[in-house]
């Protein structure tokens, strides 16, 4: 298609396809190094790649109509079944990838009925918490020290930020210093801790899917 329309640049609707497409190559430098970004960013260019092939296939059908009609009713044919093959592909795959968890599901599902509606909660997946939660939910700059530090200083950072419980998603609990998970240390300190209740746990259900709750004293 893009071929088609370089060779056939006199053609205004060529022009237009092919000015859309360049016209959203520099979105690409405004990207960051995360692959999902750059597809986001990328978005734009979707309208000059369909008009292209757009205008790819119509020449083509076209064209083959001419030489028998009943051809180009297949090619109509083979490219819905393309879509429609491609399509529930895809459907498939984010049902299973973006679906929220049960256990992540009953637990906000706690949270909203057991606590009070101006309630502050610390959570890493915040806008997912804030949402099925109907909660707000800390946006800590100091959360190194909330998470890392595992003694004190950690509690007073909390109650800095008014937190007043902790959602746990249990399958994001890790022995490694990754962002949007828990340190394992985080959890061991408030377990120990005479500073925090637990007030919810539905891991007996939902195992790894499952959601802690505790409460900030």
């Amino acid at each position: 298609g893009l071929g088609y329309v370089i060779f056939n640049l006199k053609d205004k609707q060529n022009i237009i396809s092919a000015s859309l497409l360049l016209s959203t190559l520099p979105l690409i430098l405004f990207s960051t190094l995360r692959v999902e970004d750059t597809a986001r960013y990328m978005l734009p260019m979707n309208i000059g790649i369909i008009m292209i092939i757009s205008v790819f296939v119509i020449k083509l059908y076209e064209r083959i109509k001419k030489q028998n009609k009943y051809g180009a009713y297949i090619l109509i044919i083979l490219i819905l079944l393309s879509f429609w093959m491609y399509g529930q592909e895809k459907i498939n795959t984010m049902k299973s990838v973006k679906q929220f968890s049960p256990g992540f599901i009953d637990g906000c599902e706690w949270v909203r009925e057991n606590t009070p509606e101006n309630s502050i909660l610390l959570a890493t997946y915040m806008y997912h918490t804030r949402y099925q939660c109907d909660r707000s939910v800390a946006i800590a700059n100091d959360a190194e020290e909330i998470y890392l530090t595992n003694d004190e200083t950690s509690y007073q950072h909390m109650k800095q930020n008014g937190i007043n419980y902790i959602v746990v998603l249990t399958g994001l609990i890790t022995d490694q210093k990754l962002k949007e998970h828990y340190p394992i240390e985080f959890i061991n300190y408030i377990d120990n801790s005479n500073k925090f209740k637990k007030v919810h746990d539905n891991t007996d259900t939902y195992g790894n899917s499952g959601v802690i709750v505790y409460e900030v004293l």
